[in-house]
């Protein structure tokens, strides 16, 4: 690092022409150019904040191609600028959705306060995608993913959970074993009190 920059970190300078223009096109009328724009974008993974935000944006578009080469985009450069448009495809069925996941995961464990805030309003297959991020992330903000997931009652996925998080918490070494097992503990013991 060079006093105090981030090499890694997204430039709030202004956008270069080139960029500005590829940027622009992400809003045309063009279906053709839209999703050459998002490719380009994807490929250079250019580090800009307006980037990540224009590439969000254009996630609103029904075209599956184009949200599709957004997402890869966003996943290439990173940040988590685009988190609301992401997270708001994870219940989409196919493709789009399997790939929302896998952004939302990339991004790491940052996403996981933000989806515990959207579990309970989510459909069910988003909530399914909620816990697998959750359970591929890990950590103690994963399992209390996870434990939420269980005290809300969806039955049908507190199987698949219980082995996700024996697994995790197989893998689980130290201090963060520690701390899980207190959490889980703690659940259980909630949850026989009622």
């Amino acid at each position: 690092q060079e006093h105090g920059h981030d090499p890694g970190a997204a430039s709030t300078a202004p956008m270069e022409s080139w960029l500005r223009g590829t940027v622009s096109l992400l809003d045309g009328e063009d279906t053709e150019l839209r999703r050459a724009a998002a490719a380009v974008l994807g490929a250079l993974k250019p580090k800009h904040d307006g980037v990540v935000a224009a590439l969000g944006k254009a996630l609103a578009n029904p075209d599956p191609r184009l949200r599709r080469l957004c997402l890869d985009a966003i996943a290439g450069i990173g940040g988590i600028d685009a988190f609301e448009a992401v997270a708001g495809l994870l219940g989409e069925d196919g493709e789009v959705g399997r790939t929302a996941a896998e952004v939302l995961t990339a991004m790491g464990s940052g996403v996981l306060g933000r989806l515990k805030r959207r579990f309970d309003t989510a459909t069910p297959l988003a909530r399914r995608r909620i816990l697998s991020i959750a359970t591929h992330l890990g950590g103690a903000d994963g399992i209390g993913l996870i434990l939420k997931s269980l005290e809300s009652g969806h039955a049908q996925q507190v199987l698949e959970l219980g082995e996700r998080l024996a697994a995790e918490l197989a893998q689980t070494k130290g201090r963060d074993r520690t701390r899980l097992v207190s959490e889980i503990e703690r659940f259980l013991d909630s949850d026989s009190a009622r």
